[in-house]
C-alpha cells in the first residue's frame, strides 16, 4: 500500500452523530456526514475514492473496489431505515489529536472560534456544517480490508437544520405523565437544587485514537 490522501472542503453538509467538543460513549470525536445521492458532492467524493484507490493500491483497484473498505456508503446497504437517510449517502469521519489539540478547531458562522453558546445553538445532529476533511489510504486492521478512511480537520458551524430525533415526539410530551408540579412550585421559590455552578463543557480526557473504526457510528 502507498500512503496517499486528498483534502476536501465540503460545504453545507448535514451532520449526524456529532461529537466535536466532547467524546462519545465509545471515546470517539468526529461526525457522520450525509451527502445527497447523485449530487455534485456525491460525484466529487466518488472521484476522490477512485483516485486514491488507484494511487494507493494499484491501477486495478477501482475495478476491484468491492475488495476494499470505502467510506462513502448507501444507508440501504446498512439497513438504515430512518427517514433522514432517504435520498442520502453517508460517511463517517474522525478527529485524531496526534499530540495536538484534543478537539478539532471549530468556528461559528462569523469565522470566530465557537463559544459554548455557539455549540449549544448550532452544533447538533441534523445541523449543517462546512467541513475540512482528508480522505486517505489505510491498511486493514486485525485482518480487515485495506481501503480508505476520512479524517476530520476543521469545522464551521452553520446550524439551520431540523434536529434528528430518535423519538417522534419531544421530551415534554414523552414524559408528560411523570411531570411533578410540586417541583415547579419549589423552583419558583428557590428551593430546587441550584445547578448554576455545574459545567459539562470540559469533558474528561482520554487517549487519542490511532485508527478509525468506520463501522461504528460513534
Amino acid at each position: 500500500m502507498k500512503k496517499a490522501s486528498r483534502n476536501l472542503i465540503l460545504e453545507n453538509v448535514r451532520g449526524n452523530y456529532v461529537y466535536l467538543n466532547c467524546r462519545s460513549s465509545k471515546g470517539k470525536i468526529g461526525m457522520q456526514i450525509l451527502v445527497p445521492a447523485k449530487s455534485e458532492m456525491h460525484k466529487l467524493i466518488l472521484q476522490t475514492q477512485r483516485d486514491l484507490l488507484i494511487e494507493g493500491f494499484g491501477p486495478s483497484a477501482w475495478e476491484e473496489r468491492r475488495a476494499y473498505k470505502l467510506p462513502l456508503r448507501d444507508p440501504r446497504d446498512d439497513g438504515k431505515k430512518q427517514d433522514y437517510y432517504t435520498g442520502q449517502m453517508f460517511f463517517n469521519t474522525s478527529y485524531f489529536a496526534n499530540g495536538g489539540d484534543e478537539f478539532p478547531e471549530v468556528v461559528n458562522p462569523a469565522g470566530k472560534l465557537a463559544s459554548p453558546s455557539d455549540f449549544k445553538s448550532l452544533c447538533y445532529d441534523g445541523a449543517f456544517f462546512h467541513v475540512d476533511v482528508n480522505f486517505y489510504t489505510m491498511a486493514g486492521k486485525d485482518g480487515g480490508k485495506d481501503g480508505l478512511a476520512v479524517a476530520l480537520n476543521n469545522v464551521m458551524l452553520l446550524g439551520n437544520g431540523e434536529k434528528l430525533r430518535a423519538s417522534s415526539a419531544p421530551a415534554t410530551t414523552v414524559f408528560a405523565k411523570f411531570a411533578d408540579s410540586a417541583y415547579e412550585s419549589s423552583a419558583e421559590t428557590g428551593d430546587a437544587d441550584d445547578f448554576d455552578d455545574f459545567t459539562s463543557d470540559t469533558p474528561a480526557k482520554s487517549t487519542s485514537m490511532s485508527e478509525w473504526d468506520d463501522d461504528i457510528p460513534f
